[in-house]
């Protein structure tokens, strides 16, 4: 078979390929590195208010499903979240983040923003007990500092991890609640 042929078996174009492995429960209650990026790599949570909606339905998301948020960084056009499910918790990775999602946009729409959010699925990478949590949180704390976008991950405000970096940047942006009691 010639090369192009070869090519040509492999190719995937209107296919839906799962980013999931096979088989793996992930409601197991282990850390697990998300990244979601932006619509076409959109700059999008590079004003304040924007990632500060993103940080306020992570929290509300994470209290509702019972998840541990070891360490998050909003970055402009991508979001880093080192998550972990409670072990009571029927709640898998990817219903918290298809929730975590939905719940982002109607903060952002609420915000002005008409835009398409969030590219198609995410990427996970399931931390296994020899891999050490810390060197994911360092990675996770450091993106905006290999992004040029500070010096010290410690003045990037949208980042966080417990006992590490407190969060300095805005809450409470929407309160989607009292939206709803004003149309009820």
């Amino acid at each position: 078979m010639s090369q192009q042929g070869k090519a040509q078996r492999y190719k995937t174009f209107g296919k839906c390929r799962s980013l999931r492995l096979a088989g793996w429960d992930y409601a197991a209650p282990c850390p697990y590195h998300v990244v979601i990026s932006t619509y076409a790599q959109a700059p999008l949570f590079g004003a304040p208010d924007r990632a500060g909606a993103f940080v306020d339905a992570l929290r509300e998301r994470a209290a509702l499903s019972r998840y541990t948020i070891h360490a998050f960084c909003v970055m402009p056009d991508h979001v880093h979240l080192c998550c972990q499910p409670d072990s009571q918790t029927p709640i898998s990775l990817i219903s918290f983040i298809q929730h975590l999602k939905r719940r982002t946009v109607l903060r952002l729409r609420q915000l002005g923003v008409q835009d398409a959010v969030w590219q198609r699925g995410f990427y996970d990478r399931i931390l296994h007990r020899d891999e050490q949590l810390p060197e994911v949180i360092d990675y996770i704390l450091n993106n905006p500092v290999r992004a040029e976008l500070v010096a010290d991950f410690c003045a990037y405000p949208f980042s966080y991890a417990p006992e590490v970096k407190a969060y300095t940047g805005p809450r409470d942006v929407v309160d989607l609640e009292a939206l709803y009691r004003k149309t009820s």
